[in-house]
């Protein structure tokens, strides 16, 4: 047993992985609720079902906890590669700042659950970063792909929108009215 209501999640996805409804009335038997987005069902469903087909159930967890880990680990990949673009100067310390964002004590201890916390805060973190490096140079495919991803930050779990309105926010500052529109 880990932190994070795990038993809930891991619940949803032994659903997810056979075919079933994820999203049930947690009012009525089996009095279960799925409390993230749709896209850490699918995206953690699909691997795990060869996993499931070999290794039956129980293998659920530690396969999902995996996933999760490897989310904390993008996360660390995108903040470092994007990290030393952004900040030249300060290069060598970006993979310790990466490592203690996604590893540290706030996303860390679920780096190792069946959560979508890396995952969304990876993607999070990719639109940001490509919005900051492309925003002048490249104005549109930086719009688009900021949209893209944090869509599938949201669509992994439904409270990562903070990133997307400092970006609104930012672009608003910068007098960019129509780049902060399609945000």
């Amino acid at each position: 047993v880990t932190s994070g209501f795990e038993e809930e999640s891991l619940f949803a996805l032994q659903r997810a992985v056979h075919h079933q409804p994820v999203y049930l009335d947690s009012t009525r038997q089996p009095y279960a609720a799925a409390y993230f987005n749709w896209l850490f069902y699918a995206a953690y469903a699909a691997p795990l079902r060869p996993v499931v087909a070999r290794y039956g159930d129980r293998a659920i967890p530690p396969a999902t906890r995996i996933l999760s880990a490897l989310g904390a680990i993008a996360g660390v990949v995108v903040l470092c590669v994007f990290g030393r673009r952004l900040l030249a100067g300060f290069w060598p310390v970006t993979l310790p700042i990466a490592t203690w964002v996604f590893f540290g004590p706030l996303v860390g201890w679920w780096a190792h659950t069946a959560r979508p916390d890396g995952w969304a805060l990876a993607c999070e973190t990719a639109a940001t970063a490509v919005l900051l490096r492309y925003i002048d140079h490249r104005p549109t495919r930086a719009i688009g792909w900021a949209i893209a991803l944090f869509y599938a930050a949201w669509a992994f779990k439904i409270t990562y929108v903070f990133g997307l309105g400092a970006a609104i926010v930012f672009l608003i500052i910068r007098r960019r009215f129509a780049a902060s529109a399609w945000l």
